[in-house]
């Protein structure tokens, strides 16, 4: 994209097409040569906030695509129930194909945007909701994690994994058509929809390339656990 006028949102369409397009060599390509490494971080800020208590979680995964989260965590004895979102409908075809021990990895797959499908949950209650490398297709991502937080339950955790912007605010990198974050404005959306930020880092979501942050938002207690 090289118009000159700063750009605020990228087409729903165009990412589906993206990702439909990219959904055969997307485990090759991405998790194999590139190194892709949220899955890891996602299941490390489960086992810091649940400790041994990671079997029995209800899990949400927004932005699933081929089912590389959802695996590694059903490896991991992590969540007992698994419901994966995605905008793309081959890449969950790639997802239904995931199986442990004979069993489905995901419980559901469901082929919808991840604000609407937030939009219509009112009643159902997840003790994680993952956004691992989703959020950088959106410029303002407050309203997704306000609807999220709806759908937390009272000791759950939001984890989402975005790429960093040093210094303030947000940009738009041309070579790649994404926005990257930085961390005050984290900070900033946490305060808007008053959930407390309970771990955040930087890290690599890439082998040692693309600058990342790793962060956790869980409802407001009275006596926090800061794990930073």
């Amino acid at each position: 994209m090289t118009n000159s006028a700063p750009i605020t949102e990228l087409p729903k369409n165009l990412i589906r097409q993206y990702f439909d397009y990219t959904g055969e060599y997307f485990v090759e390509h991405w998790l194999i040569a590139k190194q892709y490494r949220g899955h890891e971080l996602v299941h490390m800020i489960i086992t810091k906030i649940f400790n041994n208590s990671t079997s029995e979680l209800n899990i949400l995964d927004l932005g699933c695509g081929t089912g590389i989260c959802g695996h590694f965590l059903k490896i991991n004895s992590t969540g007992s129930h698994i419901t994966g979102i995605d905008i793309s409908s081959r890449m969950l075809n790639i997802a239904r194909g995931c199986f442990i021990q004979g069993n489905p990895v995901y419980n559901e797959l469901i082929h919808m945007e991840m604000k609407e499908f937030l939009k219509q949950e009112k009643n159902q209650q997840y003790d994680v909701i993952i956004f691992a490398e989703v959020l950088h297709y959106l410029h303002d991502f407050q309203e997704e994690l306000e609807l999220a937080k709806r759908s937390t339950s009272k000791k759950g955790v939001i984890i989402c994994l975005i790429r960093r912007k040093e210094g303030e605010g947000i940009d738009f990198v041309n070579k790649g058509d994404y926005f990257r974050h930085s961390e005050s404005y984290v900070q900033h959306v946490a305060k808007k929809i008053n959930m407390q930020i309970s771990y955040m880092s930087y890290c690599k979501i890439y082998g040692s390339q693309v600058d990342g942050i790793l962060f956790a938002l869980q409802h407001q207690q009275e006596n926090p656990k800061n794990l930073t």
